[in-house]
C-alpha cells in the first residue's frame, strides 16, 4: 500500500509527519483511519494537557493556529488525488 504514494506526495507526506511529530498519524490520515482534525488532535494532546494547568496565553493559540492552517492545507494536497 505505502509503494503507492507517487514521489510528489512523500514531500506533503513528510512535512505532515514533522508537524504531526509523528508518521504512524499521517498514515492513519492517507489511509482515512482517523480525520484531519482529529490526528492534530491528538498531536498536541500534551501540549493541551499543559495549558490546562499552568494556562495558555494568544500567543500561544495564535501560534498554534497558524500551525493547524498549514498543516490542513499540507493534508488537502496529499489527498487531493485520493478522493
Amino acid at each position: 500500500m505505502v509503494d503507492e504514494i507517487d514521489d510528489d506526495k512523500v514531500i506533503y507526506f513528510s512535512s505532515i509527519a514533522r508537524i504531526l511529530g509523528s508518521a504512524i498519524l499521517t498514515f492513519a490520515i492517507y489511509f482515512n483511519l482517523i480525520s484531519k482534525e482529529e490526528a492534530f488532535e491528538y498531536s498536541i494532546i500534551d501540549e493541551i494537557w499543559q495549558n490546562e494547568i499552568s494556562g495558555s496565553d494568544e500567543d500561544d493559540l495564535k501560534r498554534r493556529e497558524i500551525i493547524k492552517q498549514e498543516y490542513l492545507k499540507l493534508v488537502d494536497e496529499l489527498m487531493s488525488d485520493d478522493e
